[in-house]
């Protein structure tokens, strides 16, 4: 939730296959001192394709929630703070904290009967600080290829497992090599045993 110095793009650009879900994360930052409120808004994404019926695009927007770790480790830099964790849907009015950051996902969901193309937005986002209000329009802009993901992805799940450090650790002796190669199958769903 650290404040950071320098801003980056202001524009939400999203390409996605039919059948997927993708999210860009927008980081909201507050320099003040005092605590504000962040109401957001959006408009539907409208394609740009040619007809009576514009295809379009319902985001939603998932607000980033914080949890306190206090024995952090190597994985979180050795540094105590609030750290990103759960994603609060639909979640459209809340709070920074002075000279912290929050981010929020822009989240688009599209089916097989997506009509592939380009399709525009925006995000507005309203800050209001004591008794003045400042609104920021973003512009979002999708591109769904007319490619259908599977409903079962074929890829391989990714785990990271070190029985050198953790399981020799805990198990002593008692870990072995056998031990090891069961619990990558199970990990790969080849057996269950």
């Amino acid at each position: 939730d650290e404040f950071i110095e320098k801003g980056g793009d202001k524009t939400v650009t999203i390409f996605s296959a039919k059948g997927e879900t993708e999210s860009e994360q927008i980081l909201l930052m507050n320099p003040s001192k005092n605590e504000v409120t962040v109401t957001i808004s959006f408009t539907d994404l409208t394609g740009d394709i040619t007809g009576n019926e514009k295809p379009y695009l319902s985001p939603r927007i998932y607000e980033t929630a914080y949890v306190p770790v206090n024995k952090p480790t190597w994985v979180s830099f050795h540094k105590k703070g609030n750290y990103p964790d759960p994603l609060i849907p639909d979640s459209y009015q809340f709070t920074i904290n002075p000279e912290c950051s929050k981010a929020v996902y822009y989240t688009l969901t599209t089916n097989e009967n997506t009509t592939p193309g380009i399709y525009t937005g925006e995000v507005n986002i309203q800050v209001t600080y004591g008794e003045k209000t400042e609104t920021i329009n973003i512009p979002v802009k999708a591109k769904v290829f007319d490619v259908i993901l599977p409903a079962t992805s074929f890829l391989k799940t990714l785990f990271i497992f070190r029985p050198e450090t953790y399981a020799g650790k805990y198990y002593g002796e008692n870990w072995t090599k056998e031990r090891t190669e069961k619990l990558c199958a199970f990990f790969l769903c080849r057996e269950r045993t």
